[in-house]
C-alpha cells in the first residue's frame, strides 16, 4: 500500500465497500437464478489467474489493465452469486449442525475474499488512472517548459500528484 496515496486507499474503500452490498443485496432479493452464472464466473476466475501469471513473463500494462477490470467484473458477480448460493442454502437446505456451521464459515470466506480481490483490483484501475493522467500532465508540461521532468522539477511534480489526487 506504499504505492498508492491515503486518498485512494480511501476512495476505492469506500466504491468497494458501497459495490459490495449493493451487488449483495441484488443477489439476496433477485428472483433471477444465478447458478447459471457461476460456472462461467468461475471459469472467468480461472482465466484471471492464468493471464496474471503470463503476465509476471510478460510485465504488460496492457493486459494488467485487462485483468483488473474483468477481474472487478468476474468478482462482482461472484458477490451476487455467493449471496444468492447462502441464501438458498439456509432457506433451502435440510443441514444439520456442524455441516451448516461448515458452509456458513466457507460462505463467509468466499465472500470475504470476493470484497478483498475487488478492492486490489479497483486500487489497481485506479492507480493506472493516475498513472496515465500524470504522463499526460507532464506531457503538456514539458510542450511548454522544454526539459521539464519529474526529476529536474521535483516541486512541480508533486503539484502534479495533488492535482491528480483531488
Amino acid at each position: 500500500f506504499l504505492v498508492y496515496t491515503h486518498t485512494s486507499i480511501v476512495r476505492v474503500f469506500f466504491i468497494t465497500a458501497a459495490s459490495f452490498g449493493a451487488l449483495s443485496l441484488w443477489g439476496y432479493t433477485t428472483n433471477r437464478d444465478l447458478t447459471g452464472m457461476g460456472s462461467f464466473l468461475i471459469m472467468g476466475l480461472f482465466g484471471i489467474i492464468i493471464a496474471s501469471l503470463v503476465n509476471l513473463w510478460l510485465g504488460s500494462s496492457v493486459l494488467q489493465f485487462i485483468v483488473s477490470v474483468v477481474g472487478v467484473l468476474v468478482f462482482a458477480g461472484l458477490t451476487a452469486y455467493d449471496t444468492q448460493r447462502l441464501k438458498n442454502e439456509y432457506m433451502f437446505g435440510s443441514l444439520d449442525g456442524e455441516t451448516a456451521e461448515r458452509s456458513a464459515i466457507m460462505g463467509a470466506l468466499s465472500l470475504y475474499l470476493n470484497f478483498i480481490n475487488m478492492f486490489t483490483l479497483l486500487l489497481n484501475l485506479v492507480s493506472a488512472a493516475n498513472a496515465s493522467s500524470a504522463e499526460i500532465l507532464w506531457g503538456f508540461i514539458s510542450r511548454y517548459l522544454p526539459g521539464a521532468t519529474p526529476q529536474t522539477h521535483p516541486m512541480l511534480d508533486r503539484l502534479v500528484g495533488y492535482a491528480i489526487n483531488y
